[in-house]
């Protein structure tokens, strides 16, 4: 699952960030890094949890027990 593979400072950042109502652009200046950077691992983190869209992806990390 995506615990065990999460070897990227920057997805794992990533990935805590999405459940927080902020704009991807502000991940990216809290993070250090790029727009583009959080959009592709947030597509990434989409696609290992099988679901579209940040709402989806926080639903499913807490059915998982992955966020509280």
């Amino acid at each position: 699952m995506f615990l065990d593979d999460c070897s990227l400072t920057v997805a794992c950042e990533s990935f805590v960030q999405l459940h927080k109502p902020l704009p991807n652009q502000a991940i990216a200046k809290q993070l250090f890094v790029s727009l583009a950077a959080v959009k592709w691992h947030a597509r990434n983190i989409y696609g290992k949890l099988e679901v579209k869209n940040r709402t989806q992806a926080v639903a499913r990390a807490r059915e998982l027990g992955i966020l509280l």
